[in-house]
């Protein structure tokens, strides 16, 4: 069984005996994180693996704009627990800094109505766009175009929108909350902060806006770390421990 959803922790707890009856019956589980790993072994399992999500690879191009702002993209599901009205929020507090610097792109499905009312209601549309529903070809063309991935959400197994970010070297400003400190390492590929306190989010993206140095130094990182979750890494794994259920 791979299990990947950020909310399995919440669902155990209302359900242990379903769950415990089903978890017991597996030759593995297969987590996302070494966080992760630690929640499942505290509940008595011991044939739990790392297998991680799997992201494609990067179809990297130049993306020239008309602007020297810092242009910022949040993609996923468009939800409280996901942060992104904290987000506006941040901006809303601190617009008279931030409208010249950059430029952040939302993309995603949700509330997408109440996102847009906020955008219009703080002030934010000079410098905040709704990119809609981000398809394949759009999502391609905002990771070339944006340097920074803003994601500060409350609950996550381990976020594609992360790797694949990472993959097209990114800086990742995010939250220390499921498998995410496995990838984004704080200080070094990305900066970490606890959900929910939106100074954190401010200080986190000011200091990548004012320090170029630091900003690609981060970007550079991320494509160093990323190898392991490209398929044919994710392969080898899988192809080891079915063998070695096979020859059981």
């Amino acid at each position: 069984m791979h299990i990947h959803g950020g909310g399995f922790r919440h669902y155990y707890f209302g359900h242990k005996k379903f769950v415990e009856k089903y978890l017991q019956k597996c030759d593995y589980v297969f987590t996302l994180s070494v966080e992760w790993l630690h929640f499942y072994r505290s509940l008595g399992l011991k044939r739990i693996k790392i297998i991680e999500n799997i992201i494609p690879y990067p179809e990297h191009f130049q993306i020239k704009t008309s602007n020297d702002r810092l242009h910022i993209l949040f993609i996923g599901l468009i939800h409280e627990r996901k942060g992104v009205f904290d987000l506006l929020e941040m901006l809303r507090d601190h617009s008279s800094y931030y409208k010249d610097k950059i430029y952040l792109h939302i993309g995603g499905n949700g509330e997408t109505q109440l996102l847009k009312e906020r955008i219009k209601e703080f002030g934010l549309s000079s410098f905040v766009k709704y990119e809609g529903w981000v398809d394949e070809d759009k999502k391609v063309e905002l990771m070339n175009l944006c340097k920074v991935l803003v994601l500060p959400s409350y609950v996550e197994g381990l976020p594609l929108s992360i790797l694949e970010a990472m993959s097209y070297n990114m800086a990742i400003i995010s939250t220390r909350v499921g498998g995410i400190p496995s990838a984004v390492k704080h200080n070094k590929n990305g900066l970490l902060i606890q959900p929910g306190y939106i100074s954190e989010l401010h200080n986190s993206l000011k200091m990548l806006v004012e320090d170029e140095s630091l900003l690609n130094s981060m970007c550079q990182k991320s494509t160093e770390s990323i190898e392991r979750y490209y398929p044919m890494s994710v392969e080898k794994k899988l192809f080891r421990i079915y063998k070695s259920l096979l020859l059981q």
